[in-house]
């Protein structure tokens, strides 16, 4: 067989681009080229993939999304679609006000920490405050005082035995989420002041764990672990007495707002009544206005235990 007669045996042709060759590799090459991709791709039809509830197709989810905005079908078949979208409105206006309820909650929260922990603070410098005074008296001064002890050693000791020790007054107290709503009508004074009162009025004078002996300067004698004693000239039990009371009525308030579960619902009673409560429960909003207002407190109280001598 002769060269000619072997080429013509091993022709390759390719029909779409009229290319002939008469070498396999060559005819593999051609296959690769973009002018016959070209050719054979264009015979494939992109086949429609997505189709709009009007019946009108698309072969891209493109083309059929910018469809759907407009087409007239989808919008007269959903007639309640301005009814789903105020309702997603209102629910999320929803969201929005239980967030910002709890924010303002936390931040009521962070408020009364800060105000106590304020409260702990002056404490602690009242404490370490050491203050000496020297007092010269003569003679018949200090006969006159003897004598007045020994009256009151006997009023105290024989007349007031059976008293309350400060302990056990504090521990009867059964306040209600009525006091502490009171103590945001009131305010921090008179509505300490007020709780105190109550409690002491119920007494009798002799069985009353404090008595004040002179009301001008002050001086208060307290019942602790069955014994009296005479507070120092800081008052220092006496002011840990009126913290307690306080501390008592300000843990009425998570009853209060589970009385009251419109209180961070604004312009209605129960949140007038809750900021009233906020702003005057822990007392003043300073460290120098706080010890005012507890000074006031006590001289309320002590203006209620004086000891009648006459």
């Amino acid at each position: 067989m002769t060269k000619s007669e072997n080429e013509k045996k091993n022709i390759f042709h390719c029909k779409k681009c009229d290319y002939t060759c008469y070498k396999k590799s060559i005819f593999d090459k051609h296959l690769l080229t973009l002018k016959h991709r070209k050719v054979t791709n264009g015979d494939k039809k992109v086949s429609t993939q997505y189709t709009c509830e009007c019946g009108k197709e698309f072969s891209y989810r493109q083309g059929l999304h910018r469809h759907k905005q407009k087409c007239s079908f989808i919008q007269d078949s959903d007639p309640n679609s301005n009814i789903v979208l105020s309702l997603l409105k209102d629910n999320n206006d929803f969201k929005n006000i239980i967030i910002q309820q709890q924010q303002d909650r936390v931040n009521l929260q962070k408020e009364s920490l800060f105000q106590q922990e304020k409260i702990v603070e002056l404490q602690s410098q009242l404490m370490t405050i050491v203050k000496n005074q020297t007092n010269v008296v003569n003679q018949t001064n200090i006969t006159n005082y003897n004598n007045q002890r020994f009256n009151l050693n006997i009023f105290l000791n024989e007349e007031c035995k059976d008293a309350m020790n400060i302990e056990d007054f504090i521990e009867s107290l059964e306040l209600e989420p009525s006091d502490i709503a009171e103590t945001g009508r009131l305010g921090y004074v008179e509505g300490i002041s007020r709780i105190f009162m109550n409690k002491l009025n119920q007494l009798d004078v002799y069985n009353r764990p404090l008595h004040c002996t002179d009301l001008k300067r002050e001086t208060i004698y307290i019942k602790e672990d069955n014994k009296w004693e005479k507070d120092n000239d800081r008052k220092d039990k006496l002011q840990r007495i009126v913290e307690q009371v306080a501390e008592k009525n300000y843990e009425q308030l998570p009853m209060w707002q589970q009385q009251n579960p419109n209180h961070l619902v604004t312009n209605t009673q129960e949140c007038e009544q809750f900021m009233e409560i906020a702003c005057n429960v822990l007392g003043g909003g300073s460290d120098e206005e706080t010890m005012r207002f507890r000074s006031r407190i006590m001289r309320n109280i002590l203006k209620e235990i004086t000891i009648d001598k006459t």
